[in-house]
């Protein structure tokens, strides 16, 4: 802010618009909002490599698998045959045993994976290369920002955001990932990516929203509040008036002499 609009509380009635409200200079954070939506990326097909019967599946969608934990097992015809003669305990007992005589397959994530879909039921048939589920390795939180403010956010930054259906449950991360993308001949927008925790299963597509702290602590108004007058902005504030004639107004409080003011519609 360059300098400041000193006016008093009727001449600012002129000026102002009937939707606008009394606000006050503050002290804190100054903040981006954004927005987005969750990301499913680095995708898996989990696919059977035998013919055989599904005997149990242990994902649920929208969940985390963790590397080396079993979503299915998978048996051949034999093993499907063996373990119904026992009641279903066969597997239960001895599965070690049965699987060095019998093809039994655990079907398994190379490494820590969201299940996005699951295709198989208990005891359903399968032949070799069926998907069983479809799954992503990584959920990320993703949010476009604006040409005026994409200059001023930096990897590394505060970022505190919400699911947009339960804005009360709020958490902290960093920006992790941001980059400029060319918009026209001059311009460039920005793209965020932060990794979104193992112990958020957020659904992708779900709509977050969120703000980024550019500056720990800094003296700000609302940006409409400002107007504009070509390098300058003015910031009207309230003031105490004394006497008041056609061509002046006493100013008893809320300015300074010699403090640089904007008149409207001066000739």
């Amino acid at each position: 802010m360059k300098a400041l609009l000193s006016s008093a509380t009727f001449l600012l009635g002129l000026l102002t618009a009937p939707a606008q409200a009394a606000d006050k200079v503050s002290r804190g954070e100054l903040r981006i909002r954004v927005s987005g939506t969750v990301l499913a990326s680095d995708m898996i097909l989990l696919k059977s490599a035998i013919e055989g019967r599904v005997e149990e599946v242990r994902a649920s969608t929208f969940s985390w698998i963790p590397e080396g934990e079993a979503l299915a097992m998978v048996v051949d015809q034999e093993m499907a045959a063996i373990n119904d003669s026992q009641g279903g305990r066969a597997l239960a007992s001895n599965a070690e045993r049965w699987k060095g005589v019998y093809q039994a397959l655990e079907v398994k994530c190379p490494k820590d994976c969201f299940v996005l879909e699951s295709h198989v039921r208990p005891k359903q048939w399968l032949k070799p290369g069926a998907v069983l589920f479809k799954a992503a390795q990584r959920l990320q939180l993703e949010a476009r920002v604006g040409v005026e403010e994409a200059g001023w956010i930096k990897e590394g930054q505060r970022m505190v955001f919400w699911l947009l259906r339960n804005p009360r449950k709020r958490f902290e991360t960093k920006v992790k990932e941001y980059r400029r993308q060319r918009q026209g001949l001059n311009n460039n927008a920005g793209v965020l990516r932060v990794e979104l925790p193992k112990s958020y299963p957020w659904p992708p597509d779900s709509d977050w929203e969120g703000f980024v702290t550019i500056k720990d602590e800094a003296l700000t108004v609302p940006t409409a509040a400002l107007i504009k007058k070509g390098d300058a902005h003015y910031l009207p504030i309230k003031v105490k008036t004394g006497i008041s004639t056609r061509e002046s107004t006493e100013i008893s409080s809320g300015a300074e002499e010699h403090q640089e003011i904007l008149v409207p519609d001066a000739n």
